[in-house]
């Protein structure tokens, strides 16, 4: 018995050890429930357009509130829809439709208040409704308080808070880097008080964020803390290819470009979601697809292709159903737009990517020790889908 005891063990062994790994093998492989970004439907609200809710002309955060029934009220009357991704909503000059923040803890007033945010929160969170925010981590607002201390003086504490360089030899921009808005030109503007250039990628209202300044990083952690404190689901990332530049400055050569896409980004990009995990359930989707980390984190998100000409271009429908500012077109399902990602998942986006008619911008001010042409360069701003669909907004020309 002994001798046959220790044959069926040793068939046990052969026979059973090989039979469970290949069945822990098989539900590793196996798909897991996905995760309410990955598989769910994001709504983008674009604040100004989508509806009015104290009468002023202008879309706020009130008007949403009274439309929030519209996006999912639990029945078939409504979109359904999983999330809804605000645009910015934040303090700001208004000289890029809000993506030139002054307060990034703030609600402009245009808007609302931080309790009518909490509101919107609440009566979405009460219909299962996530709520996704953007965040601009790249620059800020030249009439933001940090850029406003940095710009005070060459020995400021915020000074390194910003990508600040002396003239070239012989007079001129620090290097050959140009704006993300062609009709803006060289990505750098000359600061007269100061004697030297800061970096913009966007306009010269726009200034850079040092992230190569660890400061800088953790304050903009702390940003994204605080709207995770408030409840927020998750962040959808503006301009994130330019979070990461190389550090010397270089010349963009061919095939290689040293104003963005820096290796840097995939750390920042780590440390980044490390903030967001510390929430469970939350997320950080980016746009454009450009990099891995993100994807290969614990839980996968979305790439929001919010780059690509088709979303910026992408007809608005709000919740009026008719042509007046609640909400032009015909519905939302009627310009539905699925966006597949690299992986061949499927976004689908569902109405207001943009407001529908282009409207007289905010006039913009020309910064400390800039000259009226800077003006001139910002208003001539435009990308090449808004001169062939007037609809599309020079707020979303390069996103």
């Amino acid at each position: 018995m002994a001798t046959a005891g220790s044959g069926c063990a040793g068939l046990w062994a052969v026979s059973v050890e090989p039979a469970a790994r290949r069945l822990a093998d098989d539900l590793a492989e196996r798909p897991q429930p996905a995760a309410w970004w990955q598989s769910g439907v994001i709504y983008q609200i674009y604040p100004r357009s989508f509806a009015d809710g104290d009468g002023d002309g202008v879309g706020d955060l009130r008007g949403i509130i009274g439309h929030l029934d519209y996006l999912n009220n639990g029945t078939d009357d409504s979109l359904g829809v999983t999330a809804v991704w605000l645009s910015p909503f934040y303090r700001s000059p208004m000289a890029d439709f809000g993506y030139d923040i002054a307060d990034y803890t703030d609600v402009d007033p245009v808007f609302g208040t931080l309790q009518d945010f909490d509101d919107l929160l609440a009566g979405a969170h009460r219909r299962g409704v996530k709520v996704v925010v953007d965040w601009v981590p790249n620059h800020t607002s030249d009439q933001h308080p940090w850029f406003i201390e940095s710009a005070g003086s060459r020995d400021s504490a915020r000074r390194d808070w910003y990508i600040w360089r002396d003239p070239a030899r012989g007079g001129g921009p620090p290097n050959s880097w140009r704006s993300e808005f062609a009709a803006a030109g060289p990505a750098w503007t000359f600061h007269e008080a100061t004697g030297q250039y800061y970096l913009h990628s966007f306009t010269p209202h726009q200034p850079d964020l040092n992230w190569d300044n660890p400061e800088v990083e953790a304050a903009m952690h702390e940003v994204l803390r605080f709207w995770l404190d408030r409840g927020v689901d998750g962040f959808r990332i503006d301009a994130i290819f330019k979070m990461a530049k190389d550090p010397e400055l270089g010349d963009n050569e061919p095939g290689l470009r040293h104003d963005q896409d820096w290796p840097t980004i995939h750390d920042r990009l780590r440390r980044i979601r490390a903030v967001v995990e510390d929430y469970d359930g939350r997320a950080a989707p980016r746009p454009g697809g450009r990099h891995d980390d993100l994807r290969a984190a614990r839980h996968p998100v979305p790439v929001l292709r919010a780059g690509t000409r088709a979303a910026r271009c992408r007809d608005t429908a709000g919740p009026g159903g008719g042509r007046g500012r609640q909400g032009p077109g015909a519905g939302a399902d009627a310009v539905a737009a699925a966006v597949p990602d690299r992986t061949g998942r499927r976004l689908h986006h569902r109405g207001t990517l943009a407001p529908r008619r282009r409207r007289r911008r905010t006039p913009v001010r020309a910064g400390a020790g800039e000259g009226p042409d800077v003006d001139a360069r910002v208003r001539a701003a435009s990308c090449g889908c808004a001169r062939a669909n007037p609809r599309c907004s020079p707020a979303r020309r390069s996103r």
